[in-house]
């Protein structure tokens, strides 16, 4: 019996792998001049992903939207300076950061919304915010 359970679960272990890496992948628009920007939904949160291409190649992207702004610029080896515009019905809001990246690496640089409640133990929650991650490829 030992020798059917493990081989499945290999296989639903690797099954699951190639299912995140398609989605993720299916869920990234093309890079414009290096750059790509996908909006997405974590809940209640809305997500915009900043995505870095030819990291090797260029020192600065910038990107336009129906309601964005980036502009990025490398400084050194794994410093990126990002100002993040963001535009919606009623408020315009302008993210500046300075954040560390290696290839195949993302961080979040700004989280905020309408509600923002810190818990007892300490965790920020957001509800109908935004939040925007930057990634390096």
């Amino acid at each position: 019996m030992r020798r059917i359970i493990k081989p499945v679960l290999a296989l639903l272990l690797l099954a699951g792998l190639v299912t995140v890496f398609l989605w993720r992948n299916a869920s990234t628009p093309e890079p414009v001049d290096g750059l790509a920007v996908a909006l997405d939904q974590d809940g209640d949160t809305r997500v915009m992903r900043v995505i870095l291409h030819d990291a090797d190649q260029r020192v600065r992207w910038q990107g336009k939207g129906d309601d964005y702004l980036v502009d990025v610029r490398r400084d050194g080896a794994d410093v990126y300076h990002l100002i993040v515009v963001l535009v919606d019905e009623r408020k315009r809001y302008r993210v500046n950061s300075t954040v560390r990246l290696e290839p195949g690496s993302r961080t979040v640089v700004a989280n905020f919304g309408p509600e923002t409640r810190v818990s007892q133990e300490g965790k920020v929650r957001i509800s109908g915010g935004r939040r925007i991650v930057v990634e390096l490829r």
